[in-house]
């Protein structure tokens, strides 16, 4: 049984090898490094990325002026509820409005 397991293993692995031989003729491994180098180079020297903003904020530690709205559905969302006890709307929820 153990060398059922093996062979079947060893012949995984030789599939494997098989396929990676095939899709590096495709496309060469040092093709996928140039186009994620290229990449990373845009994002760290091209100025209309946010790339330095966010570093330098981070390095800093500057407070962010507002929750991103994908983290703070509830803004997105149409004002339905008020709070309890109190005739005003949430005073977030009406900023956002």
């Amino acid at each position: 049984m153990i060398a059922d397991d093996a062979a079947g293993f060893r012949a995984q692995v030789a599939a494997k090898a098989r396929q990676l031989a095939v899709a590096e003729k495709q496309r060469p491994l040092a093709a996928y490094r140039a186009a994620e180098l290229a990449i990373m180079s845009r994002n760290f020297a091209d100025p209309r990325e946010p790339y330095a903003r966010l570093r330098r904020a981070f390095v800093y530690k500057e407070k962010p002026t507002h929750t991103p709205l994908h983290l703070a559905r509830h803004r997105t969302q149409p004002q339905t509820s008020r709070r309890p006890g109190n005739s005003q709307p949430h005073p977030v929820l009406a900023a956002a409005s």
